[in-house]
């Protein structure tokens, strides 16, 4: 498991932003992962709902902690707006201070927009987001924060590698009732936050990478879900600002526009 995917450079910030994820390579498991009934019935729960979900729109509040060289560590906040159109459409879009992306896939193509260097690029996509995800991801070096709760099936992808799993307790996360889920992998520990009640919705999510030294943190803050938006097709179309220069590979790095 590898945390860091381009530290400066894509779903829950953008396709492109530094990011955590759980979806990659499973090492072989001898043995069955010991997870309490209670946190397997809440994620499970919480994974079918969203599996059924054919349109939705989230804001992300993402947090990544990066270790410098002399050892400190600093925090990189990033805020998008995600809407996702089941089986093959998404548009990422960092918005407020500091907004520095955009990423369209529209089933075709998936584009990538740099605000500071006023670029973008374009490459042929699979026909669905969970093979875009992974596309992204292998031959581009590029990643969706929390990218692992937008799959067709999270369930699977959340729980491939975890050893363990605890259910905590219910807590308040922006003034909501959350069941708190706790799970440890090999290289990872992270926690989830799911709405209690029948839209069990993620709203918060926390990865640390025991990996790497001083084990940093990746944080996403969800909020603003809407589960019924309706957009039209041509938001997810490949939509650069008038003047954009086209560029022959996806952007690989997007510094802070001065």
């Amino acid at each position: 498991m590898t945390s860091t995917l381009l530290r400066a450079a894509l779903v829950t910030a953008c396709l492109a932003a530094p990011s955590a994820t759980l979806a990659q390579p499973a090492p072989s498991r001898t043995s069955r992962p010991s997870i309490d009934p209670r946190a397997e019935k809440v994620l499970r729960d919480m994974a079918t709902y969203l599996s059924r979900l054919e349109n939705f729109q989230v804001q992300s509040e993402t947090t990544d902690e990066i270790v410098l060289k002399n050892g400190s560590k600093v925090q990189q906040v990033t805020t998008s707006l995600v809407s996702i159109h089941r089986p093959n459409k998404l548009r990422s879009e960092q918005i407020g201070p500091g907004a520095k992306m955009t990423a369209w896939y529209d089933g075709r193509n998936l584009g990538l927009y740099c605000k500071s260097s006023n670029t973008y690029g374009v490459v042929p996509a699979p026909p669905t987001i969970d093979e875009t995800l992974d596309v992204a991801r292998r031959n581009y070096g590029v990643e969706a924060p929390a990218a692992d709760l937008i799959y067709s099936q999270p369930y699977e992808v959340l729980t491939e590698h975890a050893r363990s799993g605890q259910y905590l307790d219910v807590e308040s996360v922006d003034g909501v009732p959350a069941h708190h889920l706790a799970f440890q992998q090999d290289d990872v520990d992270w926690q989830i936050w799911v709405k209690q009640g029948p839209q069990p919705l993620p709203v918060r999510y926390v990865i640390t990478t025991k990996s790497m030294a001083d084990q940093p943190e990746f944080t996403a803050r969800l909020t603003n879900w809407k589960t019924d938006v309706s957009l039209p097709a041509t938001a997810f179309g490949i939509q650069p600002p008038a003047g954009a220069r086209r560029v022959a590979k996806l952007p690989s790095t997007c510094p802070q526009a001065g």
